[in-house]
């Protein structure tokens, strides 16, 4: 499993993006305020939008056309199957395959990844310039750049700049709108957020042993202390999130210590940590307090 590159800062939930009334909860998913709703048009995609004549000619314009089909998009998803509800999410760096787990369903779909957001440096890394991403993955945030040289939108077209938290949103919206993608996602991985669209959702049935409720918890946790390599406070956070999310998928806490540094292989040895380390992370574990699981953001 390949993983991504974040540099160093701690993150932070955003609540508002004042342009176009466009809020983020802690489902990680986009909403729409009752008072947008009447504002939403018909879907609209570039072919169609071409041939009406009415393509957006500034970025403004275009985010405002955009981020109305991706909340009505989010919509649809959160009223058939409850998006924004999972328990847990793993987004699988090489194929690509984005699974959320319910307590009743397990939803997946292919996703790309368009960029990433680094809170504690407030910079914005479209997936096409991060070579940590498999090239597979970033084919929809290289069609976001190729639109946006032929119309001139530096945003789109420089490899990473400094912004608000609430433009991940509306870079994700334009890839999903460009590329006809059924929706879009953020999610946390290591110290950033990494904002994805996805394709076609397909549902099923979640009741299954304890293997396959863990196996996405273990890929999602491995990935996420590998990238904490080097930082033990980094490491205490990506406990607390391994622990919180093994929780909330209804595993227990002898289960989760287990898989952590004692079975074999385990996944700090997934995460590619020497003993002496994989035993200093279990030392420091066996410290975390309830209320630091529970306060910690996933």
């Amino acid at each position: 499993m390949r993983t991504l590159r974040f540099e160093s800062g701690m993150v932070s939930y955003f609540d508002t993006a004042s342009a176009f009334g466009l809020t983020t909860e802690k489902n990680q998913i986009p909403s729409i305020p009752p008072n947008h709703m009447n504002a939403i048009q018909p879907l609209l995609t570039p072919d169609t939008l071409q041939q009406s004549g009415d393509e957006p000619q500034e970025l403004d314009a275009l985010l405002g056309v955009t981020v109305d089909e991706m909340m009505k998009k989010t919509k649809i998803h959160q009223q058939t199957w409850n998006f924004g509800e999972e328990q847990q999410w793993h987004l699988d760096l090489e194929s690509g395959e984005l699974v959320w787990r319910f307590p009743e369903i397990r939803a997946n779909a292919q996703a790309q990844v368009i960029g990433i957001y680094e809170p504690g440096t407030a910079t914005w890394t479209w997936a096409w310039a991060d070579d940590s991403i498999s090239d597979n993955l970033k084919v929809d945030a290289l069609r976001v750049k190729e639109y946006g040289r032929q119309r001139g939108f530096d945003r789109l077209m420089s490899p990473e700049w400094t912004g608000e938290a609430t433009e991940g949103w509306y870079m994700a919206a334009i890839a999903c709108w460009l590329c006809n993608a059924a929706g879009a996602y953020r999610g946390r991985m290591g110290r950033g957020w990494i904002f994805m669209t996805f394709g076609e959702v397909n549902t099923c049935d979640s009741a299954g042993s304890f293997e396959d409720a863990f196996s996405d918890l273990a890929k999602l946790a491995a990935a996420d202390f590998r990238i904490c390599a080097g930082s033990l406070a980094h490491q205490q956070q990506a406990c607390c999130r391994y622990f919180k999310r093994g929780v909330n998928a209804g595993l227990s806490q002898v289960e989760l210590v287990d898989r952590l540094g004692l079975s074999v292989p385990s996944i700090l040895e997934l995460a590619g940590y020497p003993p002496e380390v994989v035993q200093q992370v279990m030392d420091m574990s066996g410290r975390l307090t309830n209320q630091e699981i529970e306060s910690c953001e996933i």
